[in-house]
């Protein structure tokens, strides 16, 4: 359960350090790569993400721990400031309502002085690239996210794609994620 929870947020930590030097709301950490201080983090993560999407969304979102995804990790007190976390979740921005208003959409979260959402790096300032449909994210690097999703095959009504794929997403210079590569799984 350890080794998943570490794999789930990117933490790569293997020495121990006072979370007290990196922000003074944490709760005295001693050890920073802890169950406890992955589970807080996560919930920091989840927090501000869940957030900024009721905020511009029709609200009700729920966003899972398996939704994060580690751009800039966690390996040392040094990352801190630079760890950068991406939060794929559904809603529908704007609360449009109808059928079809109802998108993929990410949340750039820092770590920095506080985990916030950075806006001009997220959703709806961003164009993110992704079908409506995602079974589970597979993995990702600082500028690629690979989704396992539903797709629509000729004749597939708006809410039931039937095509299983495997989608690459790349992030360009402007924070954009675009489709970069897409493979049929199966039918």
């Amino acid at each position: 359960m350890k080794k998943t929870s570490l794999a789930l947020v990117g933490l790569a930590l293997t020495s121990s350090f006072s979370a007290k030097a990196l922000e003074g709301d944490y709760d005295g950490y001693d050890d920073f790569s802890s169950f406890s201080a992955v589970q807080d983090i996560t919930s920091r993560i989840l927090r501000v993400a869940t957030q900024y999407a009721n905020a511009i969304s029709c609200g009700g979102v729920e966003i899972e721990p398996s939704s994060i995804l580690a751009l800039h990790p966690l390996k040392s007190r040094d990352d801190f400031h630079s760890a950068k976390f991406a939060v794929v979740w559904g809603g529908s921005i704007g609360c449009s309502g109808g059928s079809g208003s109802y998108g993929t959409h990410v949340a750039i979260v820092s770590a920095g002085y506080g985990f916030y959402v950075i806006p001009e790096e997220s959703s709806p300032m961003i164009r993110f690239e992704s079908p409506r449909f995602i079974n589970k994210l597979v993995g990702n690097t600082e500028d690629t996210i690979i989704l396992d999703a539903k797709a629509h095959a000729e004749g597939d009504s708006s809410n039931f794609p039937s095509l299983r794929v495997k989608i690459t997403l790349k992030k360009d210079q402007n924070y954009n994620w675009s489709i970069s590569n897409k493979e049929v799984m199966e039918k």
